[in-house]
C-alpha cells in the first residue's frame, strides 16, 4: 500500500471515529429533553464518556497486525473497549428508561431491538479478532448498527419533542 493510500485510510478511519463521537455528543445533549429517570440520565452520561473516548480513539492509531504492540495502539484498544462498553450500556439504560416515560414508551421496543443488534454485532466483531477472519466486515456491521441506533434515537427525540411543542401551542 502506498503512503497516499495509507494516509487516506487513516483520514477515513479517524473521520469515522470523530463522526460517531459527534453523534454520541449530539444525542447526549438532545436527551436533556428525554426521559428524566436515572436510567435516562446514566444513558446520556455514558454517551458523553463514549464521545470523549472516541476522540481519544481517533487520535491514537491502532497497532498494525504484523507489528509489535505500541503505546499508541494500546491506548487505542483500551479506549475503544471503554467506548463500546459505554455505548452498549447506554443503549440498555436508554431503552429501559423509555418504558418509564409516557412520551417515550412506544420507542422502547425498537430501542431494545437495537441493543440486541448492537450486542450481536459486537460479539461477531469480537469473534473475528484473529488473522484470516473477516474482521473488516464485522467491524463495518458494528459501525452500521451503531450509526443506525444513533439515528433512530435522534428521530425518536425529534418526534417526542415535536409532540411536546405542539401540545404547548
Amino acid at each position: 500500500m502506498t503512503s497516499s493510500n495509507s494516509s487516506n485510510s487513516t483520514f477515513t478511519t479517524r473521520s469515522a471515529f470523530v463522526s460517531i463521537a459527534l453523534g454520541c455528543l449530539s444525542l447526549a445533549i438532545g436527551l436533556q429533553a428525554g426521559p428524566k429517570s436515572w436510567l435516562g440520565r446514566i444513558g446520556a452520561f455514558l454517551l458523553l464518556i463514549a464521545f470523549a473516548g472516541l476522540i481519544v480513539t481517533a487520535l491514537f492509531p491502532t497497532n498494525l497486525e504484523t507489528a509489535p504492540p505500541t503505546q499508541t495502539g494500546n491506548i487505542h484498544t483500551i479506549s475503544l473497549l471503554v467506548n463500546v462498553a459505554s455505548i452498549f450500556i447506554s443503549t440498555l439504560c436508554l431503552a429501559f428508561s423509555y418504558g418509564g416515560s409516557l412520551d417515550w414508551r412506544q420507542h422502547r421496543t425498537p430501542a431494545l431491538i437495537f441493543a440486541g443488534l448492537l450486542a450481536f454485532a459486537f460479539v461477531a466483531q469480537f469473534m473475528t479478532l484473529h488473522r484470516g477472519a473477516p474482521y473488516g466486515i464485522t467491524n463495518r456491521l458494528f459501525v452500521a448498527v451503531l450509526r443506525t441506533w444513533l439515528i433512530s434515537n435522534s428521530l425518536c427525540l425529534r418526534v417526542v419533542t415535536g409532540r411536546r411543542h405542539q401540545s404547548e401551542s
